[in-house]
Formats: C-alpha cells, sequence, structure tokens
C-alpha cells in the first residue's frame, strides 16, 4: 500500500505539471496568457494565431488551408501555406471563402487579390453594417460620409438625420439601397399617385406625401415646380431630396408626433398671394427637424406666418439655407437641445408683424445649440434672444431695424462696417474690405464649408458670416 501510494502521489504530481507545462507553452484562448494578450510566449520560430490564440508553426506548415494564419498564405498545398490563386478569380474567391469561414475569422475575407485573401473587391462586397463601401486602396470595407460614394442611389447615411424609420446608429455610413427610394415627378407623363407599380424612376409619383404613405423613409423629388404641403408624424422617417433648392419647392411643410424630416436641396415656398396661416416649416410634438441647402420664400411679399417654426423639438438642423420675405420670425425654436444652425442667410422678415418679430428668434427653453457662421440682414429684428443658454457667435447681423434683442452672450458678431448688400432679396456676399473677413472668426471642426460650398477655411482661419471670402 505504501509503493501504491506513493505511485499515485507520482502520477498526481505529474499530471500538475504538464497542465502547468501545457498553459505556459500552448495557450489557449480561455487563459489570461495567451498569445493575443501575451505575444511574447511564442518562441521565435511560431506565430501566434491571432483567432484560436495560440502559438502555431512560423514555417508555414499545415494539414489543411484552416491552419494557415496569414491571409497572404490562406490555402495548404503539400503541407505548405501558399497564397490564393489570383490568376483565376472564381477559384482564388473560393479558396479564400474556405479559408477565412473555417477559421472562423471575425471580419470575412473572401476576396483574392494579389495572392492575399481581402475584404473587398468593390463595394457589393461590403454587407458589415455601417460598412458598405470598398476602401480599394487598402481592400477593407468602410462607412461612407457622401452620397456620390453610394452606386445607383446615390444616398450615403451620413448622420442620424437621414437614417431610414427602423435603422438604429449602427446603420449610419450604410448606403440606401435603390429599391428603398421612391421617386417623385410631378411634371413626368408617366407619373401616378394611384398605380400600384408607381414612385420608380420611369413611373415616379406625382406628389411628395402619396411618395411619403408608402412608409418608404427615401424620396427623391426629380423636377417639378409647386408640390402640394406634406404631413409627416407617426415617428415616420422621411427625408427627401430635391433636384436642386431652385428648381422644385414645397407649398409647406409639418412634421409632428415624433417624426423626423430632413429636406435637402429643395425650396419650400407660400402657397398664395395672401397671407398663408401656417408657417413654411412647422416642427412640434417631439419631432426632429433638418434643413440642408434649401430656400425658403415667402414670395415677392412676405406673406408666411413664420419660416420654420420648431416648438419643443428634440433637435432642430439648419445649414446652408436661406430665409428670406417672411411675414413673422424667420427661424424661431424654442426648447430642445443640441440644434445646429449654421451657414444660412435670413433676409427681410418680421415685415407687417406686430411684437417682437425676428429673423433668428432664440426661445426659451433650449438647453444647448451652435448657431454661427450665419448672416441677418433686412430683418425687423435681427436675432431675438430669450434665453442666454447659448451662445450667437462668428455672425453678421447688420442692416436690421433693431440688430439684436435680449442677446447677451455673443462672440465675434458684426454689426457694422460687413460691406454687405442688403438690398432686399440679395445674397448678402462681404468683400475684400469687410470687417468680417481676415481670418476672425474661430476654426469649428464642425463646420467645413460656407453657405455656397466654398471650403473653410480659404486662408489661415475663418471669416464671420455666411460666406467666406476668397
Amino acid at each position: 500500500m505504501k509503493r501504491l501510494g506513493w505511485l499515485v502521489l507520482v502520477l498526481a504530481s505529474a499530471s500538475c505539471d504538464a497542465l502547468s507545462y501545457e498553459a505556459s507553452l500552448f495557450p489557449t484562448g480561455e487563459n489570461a496568457r495567451n498569445c493575443v494578450i501575451s505575444p511574447g510566449v511564442c518562441s521565435a520560430d511560431q506565430l501566434c494565431d491571432p483567432v484560436k490564440k495560440i502559438c502555431v508553426s512560423g514555417g508555414g506548415k499545415c494539414v489543411t488551408s484552416p491552419d494557415c494564419v496569414m491571409s497572404s498564405g490562406p490555402v495548404c498545398s503539400e503541407g505548405m501555406c501558399k497564397p490564393c490563386d489570383s490568376t483565376v478569380m472564381a477559384t482564388g474567391d473560393k479558396q479564400c471563402n474556405d479559408w477565412s469561414t473555417g477559421r472562423k475569422e471575425p471580419i470575412l475575407k473572401n476576396v483574392c487579390i494579389a495572392g492575399t485573401c481581402m475584404e473587398c473587391r468593390v463595394s457589393t462586397d461590403c454587407k458589415r453594417p455601417g460598412l458598405t463601401v470598398c476602401d480599394q486602396g487598402k481592400n477593407t470595407c468602410v462607412g461612407c460620409t457622401e452620397d456620390n460614394q453610394c452606386p445607383v442611389s446615390q444616398i450615403c447615411k451620413k448622420d442620424d438625420s437621414v437614417l431610414a424609420t427602423n435603422d438604429s446608429a449602427s446603420n449610419i455610413g450604410d448606403c440606401v439601397a435603390p429599391d428603398a427610394v421612391a421617386y417623385v415627378n410631378k411634371n413626368s407623363g408617366s407619373c401616378s399617385d394611384t398605380a400600384t407599380d408607381a414612385g420608380t424612376s420611369t413611373k415616379p409619383f406625382c406628389q411628395i406625401q402619396k411618395a411619403i404613405s408608402t412608409g418608404k423613409s427615401y424620396i427623391r423629388v426629380q423636377a417639378g415646380n409647386d408640390y402640394d404641403p406634406i404631413l409627416v408624424g407617426s415617428a415616420q422617417r422621411v427625408i427627401i431630396y430635391g433636384p436642386g433648392k431652385d428648381m422644385a419647392s414645397i407649398l409647406s411643410a409639418k412634421v409632428t408626433g415624433g417624426a423626423r424630416l430632413t429636406l435637402q436641396d429643395i425650396g419650400v415656398k407660400a402657397a398664395g398671394t395672401s397671407p398663408a396661416t401656417t408657417p413654411l416649416l412647422q416642427c412640434d410634438l417631439g419631432a426632429y427637424l433638418t434643413v440642408r441647402r434649401a430656400i425658403l420664400s415667402g414670395g415677392t411679399i412676405p406673406t408666411s406666418q413664420g419660416g420654420i417654426i420648431a416648438n419643443q423639438c428634440p433637435r432642430v438642423i439648419v445649414e446652408r439655407t436661406k430665409i428670406s420675405n417672411i411675414n413673422g420670425n424667420g427661424l424661431y425654436i424654442t426648447g430642445g437641445s443640441d440644434h445646429f444652425v449654421v451657414n444660412n442667410a435670413i433676409i427681410g422678415s418680421g415685415a407687417n408683424s406686430p411684437g417682437f418679430k425676428a429673423g433668428l428668434r432664440i426661445g426659451a427653453g433650449i438647453n444647448s445649440g451652435t448657431f454661427a457662421f450665419n448672416t441677418l440682414t433686412n430683418n425687423l429684428e435681427g436675432v431675438f434672444c430669450e434665453t442666454s443658454a447659448v451662445a450667437i457667435t462668428d455672425s453678421i447681423v447688420q442692416g436690421n431695424t433693431a440688430n439684436l434683442n435680449g442677446c447677451t452672450n455673443m462672440a465675434r458678431v458684426v454689426t457694422t462696417g460687413a460691406n454687405i448688400d442688403t438690398s432686399p432679396g440679395a445674397d448678402p456676399k462681404v468683400t475684400s474690405d469687410s470687417a468680417a473677413v481676415g481670418d476672425k472668426a474661430t476654426a469649428n471642426q464642425l463646420v467645413k464649408e460656407d453657405y455656397y460650398g466654398n471650403m473653410r477655411p480659404q486662408g489661415g482661419g475663418y471669416d464671420i458670416g455666411f460666406h467666406e471670402y476668397k
């Protein structure tokens, strides 16, 4: 019995030693000392397999292709890891797919390029949410950042203002699929609001509201003059792309009930010669509104009772937009936070209106926001502030009946010497002798261009107002 007990003790000690030895030389993914976390555990003639997290032969020896660690040698042939076949695309791609799926690579690398397995050859190879564009310099999938990166639809989900109704933040960077777009063109002889197959580029809807009723989030207006007023509600997200801000208009729009509306490259104007009873754009009841590269006009004489009126909307974005001839406040926001009002021209608003009516009226209850690089002239009030929670910065407020009312939180606001064209309706561009030019504004990394699309800055720094002088 004594000899047997000694044998059991020896076997137990050997077993512990073996486990300890295996853990130090052959680390596994469960072991904190695996080679991904501690690269030094692999010897000089070994490589760390980043998927299996174990040390393998550095000589490229293999039994099957998944034994190969390097994407530059994904094919096991005659016991050695070799490049994929670049001479026959189908063969090489299959070799990469077998290698990548067999190894359970975290990113599928199933195209063969110059003997190496890569993620993509073209953008259609990219399937991961938010990474739908192929960077052909690196052959990896990245998120789109510009509309022209997206084939056919020409729509990139650049930020949350252009996400579809059922999207999440993970879809930012996706290209919009061509069949997700509804087309509208009232001037087309083939347009229809009743046909079951309407809404394509060759057979568009006649009116924008009909396209909205389909439930699609993306609407492209191809041409047309004035479209009927629209309403977006029921938490729907609608993004309308126009043919150009001077080429088509909507006769007012309202977004309500937690919905989200984005307008880009389209006009909005009053529906008639007598004073309209509603604003051109109205946002309320927790809805979101984004307006980019648009023109809002009250007509030859101010007719609309407000340009953009946002009451208790969580966020409003207005960029590179011109608001003119409004019989009321040009842009009036109350409540919400993180508003972004940049690179806009607001002209000729507030006329014939009783009380305080301004080009830009910053109402009570706003928690945060950026109000910068705007030009306001020929308004009854330039800027009317009901809160000091946000600042007016880097803007021209000149030539109004009263430039500033109640505004105390300001920085780099030019009220005289801007040398802008103040004739009614004109674009108030600055000139070389303007007090707004000469790199006097503060650099803002969120602002990369001016109203006209000129890159900011043109010189060593930014110019004040909506125009970056060349």
